[in-house]
């Protein structure tokens, strides 16, 4: 069954987005910059130079099979940079580039100005940042940021207190049997200082002996450990989508539309809740399988203190930390949509129209992770189908 035509799908999605803020796959500049208060708006380090790039939503897009002849490089996502035509009524749509397609440096030359590579050096290289990431989660995006010397306002990271607080001792935990095999005892009463240092990414010389112990250089070291930590933070997101995403699938697969009912688009609703549910739990439980990798060679290391399958891990880090990101990213912009747009299936009902729609974008971001869903995962068990 193809799926239905569907008129001004990007204006529309662009309107629901508009109160959303930020999520794994979105970020959402408009939002913060029109929820700031007066005081904040003077305090706020902005995220760009440029005034226009400051308004605008960034989004991590699936490409379709039309978009991907855009690009010289094959790919299945991209970075897609909307400026809003209003940003007080995103219904009206807006003006897209990608990153990096065709013609993409006249096309910014266009929107910031013909000095634009000169004065906006600055934002042009964030964009480029930004496109080398797997998701925009705020930790991953503020990391990276920050590795590059670049500090924007936390109004653009919205990370929950509460939220902080569980990955940082998440992290720790992980991190201290590190610090135990790397120390000796006299060094260890010293741990919760070493700990913070690698989670706030300040290597320097008093962390030799964790380098030492795993074998690298310095530069090998400082990239391991941003994606350690980029991978502690997808283990921390996975075990928290476990028992969010089953209620997603659940609330999904029974949803009821309101409005006039299209036979064809019924039909597509009722193939594509199935095909989404399957896709999610695949994906789910590949994630869960990339992650159990991350826990054997640890495993190695800190229980039988062999640092070779670790430290292979770590220099193979990036591919797989991209990968495992993506997916994660995928789970978590499904997972954050449906609680923002449903809740508990008390949000606003929608339309067989609108409903439609979020399945396809749901598909779309599933397709771009795709995994052989044929091939059942072998371990871990993931969420119910």
């Amino acid at each position: 069954m193809s799926r239905p035509k569907v008129k001004n799908r990007e204006f529309r999605s662009l309107a629901n987005i508009s109160d959303t803020g930020s999520t794994s796959r979105i970020l959402n500049l408009c939002h913060v910059k029109l929820n700031a208060s007066a005081e904040e708006a003077k305090t706020t380090q902005p995220f760009f130079k440029s005034a226009e790039l400051n308004k605008s939503i960034i989004i991590k897009h699936a490409l379709r099979p039309n978009e991907r002849e855009l690009f010289l490089k094959p790919a299945s996502v991209a970075t897609k940079i909307i400026l809003p035509f209003d940003s007080r009524d995103l219904r009206l749509g807006g003006g897209a580039i990608f990153i990096n397609e065709y013609g993409y440096k006249q096309a910014m030359e266009d929107v910031l100005g013909k000095e634009a590579r000169h004065q906006y050096a600055d934002d042009l290289n964030i964009l480029q940042l930004i496109d080398t990431l797997p998701s925009l989660d705020p930790f991953i995006l503020r990391e990276c940021l920050a590795r590059n010397g670049i500090h924007p306002s936390s109004a653009y990271f919205r990370i929950s207190t509460s939220d902080i607080a569980s990955m940082t001792a998440f992290a720790s935990d992980e991190f201290s049997k590190l610090v135990r095999i790397a120390l000796d005892e006299n060094q260890a009463a010293a741990s919760s200082r070493f700990v913070t240092k690698i989670l706030s990414d300040k290597v320097d010389s008093e962390l030799d002996p964790f380098r030492t112990t795993l074998r690298l250089n310095a530069k090998d070291f400082a990239e391991g450990l941003f994606s350690w930590r980029g991978f502690l933070y997808f283990k921390w997101q996975y075990l928290r989508l476990r028992d969010d995403l089953k209620k997603v699938l659940n609330e999904m697969l029974t949803y009821r539309t309101i409005g006039f009912r299209d036979p064809a688009m019924l039909e597509y609703i009722e193939k594509a809740r199935p095909r989404v549910a399957h896709d999610v739990s695949a994906v789910f439980e590949a994630v869960g399988l990339m992650l159990s990798r991350y826990d054997e060679a640890f495993a190695a290391l800190t229980e039988r203190r062999d640092p070779n399958p670790f430290r292979t891990f770590l220099l193979k880090g990036p591919q797989m930390f991209y990968e495992l990101g993506e997916r994660v990213g995928v789970l978590s912009h499904i997972n954050s949509f449906w609680a923002y747009h449903f809740g508990t299936l008390g949000g606003r009902r929608m339309s067989l129209l609108d409903f439609a729609e979020v399945l396809m974008d749901f598909e779309d971001s599933l397709r771009s992770v795709f995994i052989d869903v044929n091939t059942p995962p072998q371990k871990p068990e993931g969420i119910s189908r």
